[in-house]
């Protein structure tokens, strides 16, 4: 089951709030053991572990996804919920912090430890039968 990340739900009050949820979710399921455990950074770059003592925020006390796995792992018998392994996901990870930086009204530079990739806002996609040249 999809569980977010350490920059989304890092924080004390967001691990709480979220575990409640996939309880509930869980519930709705038909338990927890239809399901063999939890993913993290699913859609995201987060390292697995900040050796270098970096943060994803001044106040995350989460600073990588080993210890978000670690801190809803601490949670989950409370809720109910025993014996689920963790997975993190690490194959969108280039580096591990990433930037962007405006170059135009229309697109954004995203670096990702791969070299530089161009992204496109809605306005500057093309429309349904119009061709990109």
């Amino acid at each position: 089951m999809d569980i977010g990340h350490a920059g989304w739900l890092g924080w004390e009050g967001n691990r709480q709030r979220a575990a409640k949820i996939y309880k509930e979710v869980l519930d709705q399921a038909g338990g927890a053991d239809k399901i063999r455990g939890f993913v993290t950074n699913i859609s995201n770059y987060n390292t697995v572990n900040s050796l270098d003592g970096k943060k994803l925020g001044p106040s995350n006390p989460c600073p990588d996804e080993l210890t978000y796995a670690k801190k809803l792992n601490e949670l989950s018998p409370r809720l109910g919920v025993t014996g689920k392994k963790f997975v993190i996901d690490t194959s969108r990870n280039g580096r591990p912090t990433r930037s962007l930086g405006a170059v135009g009204a229309t697109s954004r530079l995203l670096v990702l430890g791969q070299g530089h990739r161009r992204l496109q806002t809605h306005s500057s996609m093309p429309t349904s039968g119009s061709s990109r040249r």
